[in-house]
């Protein structure tokens, strides 16, 4: 996961100093990293009986690396608390070979001191590294008369501002945590820089109301949530497990394209145990003018959702609904998905929609907490008005 803000960087050495844009972020992927140790470790350790690890940045990495230690019967240990034993002289530490296991490679300063560090103490080391994340699948560095070969299970694009240039230090933004996400609202530097990031679109045709004048310009969601959408999802989650909420609920949303990808992030952010129920935007369309969803369900009888949201409407302890949305521009949508429900006996819990272009807190057009990361004034015009 990508997470976007505003990072120091630690313990700067050589010529790392001055920030990060991203933060990377190991989760919710337990099988996938202990498969892809595996078969780094069966094609480059082959002399290596004990693993050294470092996983500062991202703590639930070190049950997948002690898991894989219990099942080959590998010594393994932090390689700061190895480096205090080794200072003491009766510690048997070269009798083995190690491999080093880290979380994310950048920079690889990090890395060059620990290196150093057990070079000094004489600490036999394997020649091939394992990093979860880094820039380039495979990268050589050269360490104190060796040269080492570093492996990546995912590639990584750092953007880095250095020490005196960075926008956000000069506007006095305070540094994110690597560890811990604010489950509030998205800054404005972040939003746009994001916007900049991904690039502009007139909006899609598909997404246009028949009631409402189409945006100029609005930023591709799309390509927005294929690079963040991950720790757009986390966010929604953290924001979620605030105060109460149902224990078990369900999603509905338009079905568009930015909608359902926001969408399947937040599904993956809980394992895919969440029901989403996709309406067609041309059936919110109808329900609109008609004012009425009785004729366009009977149009749509047989359709998946429609059978979705039946089932649903007979499932016990699964009537609370999240509306979901990627961009409100007037709330009239929300009020045809919020009568839909209506209309099955569906409770709706919330209204989540990543950007607010309304911002309006009319109680009798939001008659649920509506949940936005981003408020952007500029309601849809609407024709006839």
């Amino acid at each position: 996961m990508r997470r976007v803000g505003h990072f120091q960087r630690k313990k700067p050495v050589l010529d790392s100093r001055g920030c990060r844009r991203f933060s990377f972020k190991l989760e919710n992927c337990d099988e996938a990293l202990l498969a892809g140790i595996s078969q780094w470790w069966d094609a480059n350790a082959e002399n290596a009986t004990a693993i050294l690890y470092d996983t500062e940045s991202n703590p639930w990495y070190e049950d997948t690396i002690l898991a894989f230690a219990e099942i080959r019967q590998l010594y393994v240990c932090q390689v700061a608390d190895f480096l205090k034993r080794t200072n003491d002289p009766s510690h048997s530490s070269r009798s083995r070979c190690y491999a080093l296991l880290v979380d994310v490679v950048d920079t690889a300063d990090t890395l060059l001191r620990h290196i150093r560090s057990l070079n000094r103490r004489g600490i036999p080391l394997c020649t091939h590294i394992l990093a979860a994340i880094s820039d380039g699948y495979k990268r050589e560095i050269e360490g104190y008369g060796k040269k080492f070969t570093v492996t990546s299970l995912a590639e990584m694009k750092q953007v880095s501002m250095p020490q005196g240039q960075c926008d956000l230090c000069k506007l006095k933004i305070p540094h994110d945590s690597d560890l811990d996400e604010k489950p509030d609202q998205i800054s404005s530097y972040d939003f746009w820089w994001m916007a900049e990031h991904a690039g502009w679109e007139p909006e899609p045709h598909e997404e246009v109301p028949t009631h409402g004048l189409r945006y100029d310009l609005i930023p591709k969601f799309p390509k927005i949530l294929e690079e963040f959408g991950d720790w757009l999802a986390l966010k929604i989650e953290r924001r979620l497990s605030m105060g109460s909420r149902p224990v078990n609920f369900f999603l509905l949303h338009p079905d568009e394209a930015s909608s359902n990808a926001l969408s399947e992030k937040l599904r993956l952010r809980y394992r895919k145990e969440i029901v989403a129920v996709a309406v067609p935007r041309q059936a919110i369309s109808q329900a609109l003018s008609e004012r009425s969803w009785e004729n366009v369900l009977k149009g749509y009888a047989g359709d998946t959702w429609v059978k979705h949201l039946e089932t649903l409407k007979h499932t016990s302890g699964l009537t609370d609904a999240i509306i979901l949305d990627m961009f409100n521009a007037s709330g009239r949508k929300f009020g045809a998905l919020y009568l839909l429900l209506n209309m099955y006996e569906l409770k709706p819990f919330c209204y989540f929609s990543f950007v607010d272009r309304d911002l309006s807190t009319d109680e009798q057009r939001y008659p649920i907490q509506k949940l936005c990361p981003y408020e952007w004034y500029g309601p849809r015009e609407i024709m006839g008005r």
